[in-house]
Parts: structure tokens; sequence; C-alpha cells
């Protein structure tokens, strides 16, 4: 027998959210049960920031033998795809086999690969900050910044996804941005450590350090600049992160991202010593009726050190 699926009650255990569990759009949440049990649950989840985006949530029994797994990840996810108007996009690991032979039988299409992250504070990384000239106008985030940092996040944000996630427009994003960054969230980025450059009155750059989510995992940094990537764009993030690893202490942990797609983001990743981890993570979209795909250029892997699963997953370069 296979499972079968059907929109999700209020009753049906904990971490179920019901079926419409949000108001507008397509706001579907199914169960795949088999015998009256419920297997697993699936959601998909609409972005104000990438209006063009929607999340999908998979949640499998992880006790059960792995060819049920399967059928009930593969049951669910065609329920959510036949009532969806955007592809589901969800973020796949090295280890997670579920969500890659989900990718496998629905067509799934990578649309960004992300490279690892995690960059601890060391011999190596001073010596790569060292290489940075120190620039004038560079300094800790002081008040009369907020309002000026808010809208080169939200420039900077916008050209950072326009290739693969399409963003909201900038005015959008300040407003949705708005709590996240305000002084006394808990969650906004760390005023002493994060760095902003300063040239000719304007804020043209800045290296945002956030808080640490779990003990030992590390610090986000976001690097921002008022143009996305032309060279001088490029010189002055490197100017803000080298900054900010100065005045770390040894051993912590940086994390920071690479877009494969981003070229800026390359040339950095290329420049600097060894990411500390191998955890490199795909971007996929199942597609559907409606909505738009964008599948990551296989050539770009061409000269990086990407493990085989993220090759496979990709696919070949065409000529």
């Amino acid at each position: 027998m296979r499972p079968t699926t059907r929109p999700a009650r209020a009753d049906d255990g904990d971490g179920v959210l019901p079926d419409r569990w949000a108001q507008g759009g397509d706001r579907r949440s199914f169960v795949a049960e088999l015998d009256g049990a419920v297997l697993g649950h699936c959601r998909g989840v609409d972005s104000s920031f990438h209006p063009g985006s929607r999340t999908f949530i998979l949640q499998v029994d992880p006790d059960l033998p792995r060819d049920l797994a399967v059928a009930t990840a593969e049951a669910l996810t065609r329920a959510q795809l036949a009532v969806s108007a955007l592809p589901l996009r969800l973020r796949i690991g090295a280890d997670d086999w579920l969500e890659r032979r989900v990718m496998d039988a629905c067509d799934g299409v990578v649309e960004q690969v992300l490279a690892p992250w995690c960059y601890r504070v060391g011999p190596a990384l001073r010596a790569w900050a060292a290489t940075r000239a120190a620039a004038g106008g560079l300094r800790p985030v002081e008040p009369r910044d907020e309002e000026p940092l808010a809208r080169l996040w939200a420039r900077h944000y916008a050209a950072q996804h326009a290739r693969w996630a399409p963003s909201a427009a900038p005015d959008e994003l300040r407003r949705l941005f708005a709590k996240t960054l305000a002084r006394d969230s808990p969650d906004s980025y760390d005023r002493r450590a994060s760095r902003v450059l300063e040239r000719d009155g304007e804020l043209v750059a800045a290296a945002l350090v956030w808080p640490e989510e779990e003990a030992g995992e590390g610090r986000e940094v976001n690097l921002v600049s008022a143009t996305y990537e032309d060279p001088t764009a490029l010189a002055d993030k490197d100017a803000c992160l080298a900054d900010v690893v100065g005045a770390r202490e040894e051993g912590e942990r940086l994390l920071i991202d690479t877009h494969m797609t981003e070229p800026g983001e390359r040339i950095m990743r290329a420049e600097l010593p060894p990411a500390e981890d191998s955890q490199w993570t795909l971007l996929v979209a199942l597609p559907c009726a409606g909505g738009q795909l964008r599948p990551f250029p296989a050539g770009i892997l061409a000269e990086w050190d990407a493990p085989a699963w993220v090759r496979g997953a990709v696919g070949p370069a065409r000529p």
C-alpha cells in the first residue's frame, strides 16, 4: 500500500498546520497517511521579500522505513505541486538524501549553489586581512548611520538577488527589514562589531556582523555596497571585512556566504583562505504549471572544488 494525501486538519498532530493556515495566496498544507496514521506533512510558504518564491516545508516521520519515507515525501510533494502557482523552493545539503530523491523524482532544477561559508579567525585569515589596505572613513556603526545603512542594505540585497531570486523593490525591502534592522531588536546586527565605510559624507560599504544563533556555530557577516560589484565596491567590502577580522578574537568563526552565480562573491572566495567546513548547499526549485525557473549555469563550477554530488545535481555545462 502507498500513502495517500489530504488537506491537513488542526487535529493532525504537533507541528502540523491546518490547510489554509494563513490568509492569502495558496497557503496549502497537506498530510500523508496510511491506515489512518499520519506519516508526514508539507506546506508552502510565500515570501514578501521574494514575491516569486514559495518555500517548500517537508516533514516526514524520521522513523519510517526508507522506501516508505520516499513514497511519503513524493506523495506530499506532488500534492503541493498540484495546487501551487509558483515553483516550490527548498535547500538541500549533502545529508538531505530524502530531499535529493524528491528533487530527482519531480525534475527539480538547481538555481543556486552556496559554497562552504565558515572561516575561522587565525593566521591565514589575518594574513588575508593584512593585504587589504585600511581605508579612511572606516569605523563602527554610529546612530546617524541607521537610516543610510538601511537604504544601503536594501539596494544591495535587491542587486545581489536579481539574477536568481528577484526580490521586492528596495523601498519595500526597507519596510520589511525595518524590525530586524532596528537598534532595539535583539536579533539586529551588532553595532560594535560591524563596520561601515564612509566616503565624501556617504556610506559606500559595510560589513554587518550578526548575533550568533547557536553557541559555537559562528557569526554571520553580510557585506554590502552602494554599487554592487565594480572593482571599487569589491575593494570597499574587502576593507570592511578585513577590519572586522582585525577586531575579532583568535578562533572565532565568521560565516560569509558565497552565492556562486555572483562574480564578486566568487572573487572574494577565491582570495580568502579555504573555508573551514565542507558543507555545500543547493537552492532547488521544483517546477509546476506556473512561475519561472532560473537554472544555475553549470560552467561556473568548472574551476571550483565542488563535490561530486553537487556537480551531479547541477548537471554538465552546456557549450
